[in-house]
């Protein structure tokens, strides 16, 4: 369906406030603002805060179904350029095509949010207020256990950064075969040898903790190479929500 009047007086997919904030397991919010559509060619405009509600289907809840286990969504706010139904959120498995309700026909994604193994929206805390964004999640996700690859191998985060992130924030934890040995990421496919991010251990066995940070590619995959053992856990990731 096409939108009924272009309006031309926003920067190319801009979005200012909607910053999304998490209530509950199957709640999340999003504060008052504005954001281009998808197509670029009209303004959803949110003239107080949102709710959504993951229990429920339809505008301001799911496109289809029930809260899924450990899912990534993409949230939406949704509107329609002939006043026939009120701006709403969305979640939505798709991040391209939302399935949107009757009398809606302008969406765009604003954030996106993650399932645990019960089908509860994770806790989370995004920052920034244009079209590149922070996720923060309250609990680290394990996506490397251990790790010992000694040359570089890929850690696939997709299931815990949506595609569209740019940047990952681990908790690492390196156990060092020997004093200075190190471990190194980078984002896959890179030539660097000595990596992107790198931490090092004081002493052998003796573990080293903190954040590693690290560009990833267009499929959420870092590469690392360790000696000793990496443990990484995804705490946040930097989301562009113009892609």
């Amino acid at each position: 369906m096409a939108i009924s009047t272009p309006m031309i007086n926003a920067p190319y997919l801009s979005i200012n406030g909607l910053r999304l904030g998490w209530t509950s397991g199957t709640v999340i919010t999003a504060a008052a603002g504005r954001a281009r559509d998808s197509s670029n060619l009209n303004d959803i405009v949110a003239a107080s805060a949102l709710t959504l509600n993951g229990a429920t289907v339809g505008a301001n809840g799911l496109d289809a179904g029930a809260l899924a286990n450990s899912t990534m969504y993409a949230v939406y706010v949704i509107s329609d350029s002939f006043s026939r139904g009120a701006t709403a959120l969305l979640l939505s498995t798709s991040f391209t095509s939302p399935l949107l309700p009757a009398n809606y026909d302008m969406f765009r994604r604003i954030g996106a949010v993650l399932t645990s193994g019960a089908a509860a929206i994770l806790e989370f805390r995004q920052v920034g207020t244009s079209a590149d964004r922070w996720m923060w999640y309250d609990l680290g996700i394990q996506e490397l256990n251990g790790g010992a690859s000694a040359a570089y191998v890929d850690v696939d985060c997709a299931s815990s950064v949506p595609l569209q992130a740019t940047m990952i924030v681990f908790d690492a934890i390196v156990t060092p075969t020997g004093a200075g040995d190190i471990a190194s990421l980078q984002p896959k496919g890179a030539t660097n040898a000595n990596g992107y991010a790198i931490m090092s251990g004081p002493a052998a066995g003796v573990v080293s903790r903190g954040a590693m940070t690290v560009p990833c590619n267009a499929a959420a995959i870092v590469s690392y190479k360790v000696v000793g053992t990496l443990t990484l856990n995804t705490k946040a990731y930097l989301d562009q929500l113009s892609a």
